[in-house]
């Protein structure tokens, strides 16, 4: 017998993406083909039908695609759209049934949002939107045995700061995704590549970055 399968571009479930989030095999510099592959099958995806659980989803496998716009524009629907409580427990759908989802998700996605890493990669602000102009998070910890104990930004003011802390001896490469004009650390002026430099970490060294942006 023949299968007649379709696409079902509104349903709240986004395994294919399994890839992207939370799996860690897929990004700009690495796979770039399946990175806009990955891209597109979001933007074609709807609402999930309403519910809460897939439209955070979506929200972090955006974080992870770099769309700060998308990610901003899930959230903002969220807190629009009467999906908490007002004693904060927040909703499955826009109506009245309790579901923890989206209230444990969203914490992830501000971590998301403001912090990628992978072994030997620290990316800040991957998808912050501009629409949030300023903000600051503490004792993050990344996949490169590093903390970040602080980082700040404040768009209008194109700056961006950080004090990162590294476990062992290793090399960081740091992206921002953002047009760097100059890059700082510990006060002194160092080289960059458009939206990457490296810094070499002795053990337990931290340092304090600071970005200013195009």
């Amino acid at each position: 017998a023949q299968l007649d399968l379709h696409d079902n571009y509104d349903h709240r479930h986004l395994s294919h993406l399994y890839p992207v989030w939370p799996g860690l095999e897929i990004s700009p510099e690495q796979t770039p083909l399946l990175f806009n592959a990955a891209k597109m099958a979001l933007d074609k995806r709807g609402l999930g039908a309403g519910s809460s659980h897939g439209l955070v989803h979506a929200a972090l496998i955006a974080a992870r695609l770099k769309d700060a716009d998308y990610v901003y524009n899930k959230l903002l629907y969220l807190f629009k759209e009467n999906y908490i409580f007002s004693s904060l427990a927040t909703k499955n759908f826009n109506g009245n049934m309790f579901m923890l989802d989206m209230g444990n998700t969203l914490p992830n996605i501000i971590q998301e949002m403001i912090l990628y890493s992978r072994p030997g990669v620290v990316e800040l602000l991957p998808a912050v939107s501009t629409q949030l102009n300023q903000g600051q998070i503490n004792g993050l910890l990344t996949r490169t045995n590093a903390t970040v104990n602080k980082v700040n930004w404040t768009y209008d003011k194109q700056l961006i700061n950080a004090v990162i802390t590294s476990h062992h001896g290793q090399t960081i490469n740091f992206i921002v995704r953002k047009n760097i004009k100059n890059v700082y650390i510990n006060n002194k002026e160092i080289a960059f590549n458009k939206h990457y430099f490296d810094y070499k970490f002795t053990e337990n060294e931290t340092i304090k970055i600071r970005v200013t942006l195009e």
